[in-house]
């Protein structure tokens, strides 16, 4: 019951959310749709207003038709084809009834009512005018002169009708969307931000309020963060614990099995002493295995936190290669260094040069002692890579992609000492400095490493 529980939550989460959104952009829409048809409506009543003169426009039907003997000559003609354009449609009846100059069908059809009186204006649509006018030409006849106006179609009134309604449309959008996004956006941006920090190690970064005292979905987010967050953080306090204690309790005996085999050397005879001595390379061997486990699992641990500075690169690598000839015993000639200026890395100086260290440590170990480590350094798109290549026997192809797992020993492990983890901590190391690591074979033998890291 308790696994189920989560899974009904989230999902009646996600339909509440996707809902509301859906609603209120099917609202942005309606409210959009039914503005623009308001204004595009006003609009054309306010056109519509500016209704012609029709008494003048009568008058001058009258005079151009009876001009053309009673015809519809081409004065008249030209003249109707000027009022099309003003979206006006005109026609002449006669005293008896008879269309002389045809209107339009539907003034045709309402020609009755417009001829009752002397002076008559309808509107049987929205936006349309009907006109009926009583009139007297030149030569004395009666004329009944019928018109019709159309809203302006076309032209400005169209491109004008468009722009408001994109206008309306880009408004009532963007006031809507913008504060759905607003009130999605700045929470999932406080969870991604509270993300962010705790996976650079700030074990401590929570959302916290307000967002998590919200009674919706984005508000359960950000308490599920929180718990998550307390949980991984209980965790590795816990592994911390740990590592100190497996620390404590490993090294302990092994010191002590480090005196007593001292002890029992000055009284063992010459015949055990290489038995003694193959015991206390044995511990030796024990100890460093259980000092890089728990270094492996430290950086587990603290790896995302560390601090980093602006680090010359180059010169990191020339003091680490020194360190060994110091430290080790290794002649500087058995380096041959090739680094550029001008390499320069945002990270943590401990933890690379442990990096280093493991690296030209191995290629020393799988080297012949006369011959000579490869160190190169250079920049390239942005990345800077270290090559570390030495003229050892070199690896399988088939083991090359498993050489930066834990406790990997290849079919070559039995020319050397070791627990498998030095080029697992390299890896680690190049991980947390959003590098990358690999190996290939070297032309001629021997193994190359290669890391790149990212150039600050």
């Amino acid at each position: 019951m308790q696994a189920e529980a989560p899974r009904v939550g989230v999902r009646h989460g996600v339909g509440h959310l996707y809902w509301r959104l859906l609603l209120w952009f099917c609202l942005a829409n309606v409210v959009t749709l039914v503005v623009s048809i308001g204004i595009t409506r006003q609009l054309e009543r306010q056109f519509s207003a500016r209704q012609a003169d029709w008494q003048a426009l009568a008058a001058r039907a009258a005079d151009l038709y009876t001009e053309t003997d009673g015809r519809p000559g081409e004065a008249f003609n030209a003249w109707r084809k000027q009022l099309r354009e003003r979206q006006i449609a005109v026609g002449l009846i006669d005293a008896d009834g008879q269309v002389r100059a045809w209107p339009p069908r539907s003034v045709i059809e309402q020609r009755q009512a417009l001829s009752e009186h002397p002076f008559v204006v309808l509107h049987p649509r929205p936006g349309i005018t009907q006109a009926g006018v009583a009139v007297t030409g030149p030569d004395g006849r009666l004329w009944h002169f019928v018109g019709i106006q159309y809203p302006p179609r076309g032209g400005v009134f169209r491109w004008l009708a468009v722009g408001i309604e994109i206008l309306v449309s880009l408004l009532v959008i963007g006031i809507v969307g913008g504060w759905v996004a607003r009130s999605i956006g700045h929470p999932v941006g406080q969870v991604q931000d509270a993300a962010r920090r705790f996976a650079r190690g700030e074990l401590g970064a929570r959302v916290g309020p307000p967002l998590v005292e919200r009674n919706s979905e984005l508000g359960q987010l950000g308490r599920d963060f929180d718990d998550m967050a307390e949980r991984i953080q209980s965790l590795l306090e816990r592994q911390r614990g740990v590592l100190q204690d497996v620390s404590h309790e490993l090294r302990s005996p092994l010191t002590r099995l480090g005196l007593t085999l001292e002890l029992a050397r000055a009284d063992a005879g010459a015949k055990a002493q290489p038995a003694l001595d193959r015991a206390e390379r044995e511990i030796g061997r024990l100890d460093r295995a259980i000092g890089e486990v728990l270094e492996l699992s430290r950086m587990e641990v603290q790896l995302p936190g560390a601090s980093r500075e602006r680090l010359d690169f180059a010169r990191l690598v020339a003091e680490r290669t020194r360190d060994m000839v110091d430290r080790e015993g290794i002649r500087d000639s058995r380096w041959s260094r090739v680094l550029e200026d001008g390499l320069v890395v945002m990270g943590n100086p401990v933890l690379l040069g442990r990096a280093i260290d493991n690296l030209l440590g191995n290629a020393v170990k799988y080297s012949a002692a006369e011959s000579v480590v490869d160190i190169r350094a250079s920049r390239a798109d942005g990345r800077i890579w270290l090559e570390i290549a030495d003229h050892g026997p070199g690896v399988p192809a088939a083991e090359l992609a498993s050489l930066f797992r834990p406790f990997y020993r290849g079919t070559n492990a039995a020319r050397a000492a070791g627990s498998g983890l030095g080029l697992a901590i390299v890896a680690r190391i190049v991980a947390a400095h959003d590098g990358t690591c690999a190996a290939r074979n070297r032309e001629g033998g021997g193994l190359c490493v290669r890391v790149e890291l990212p150039a600050a």
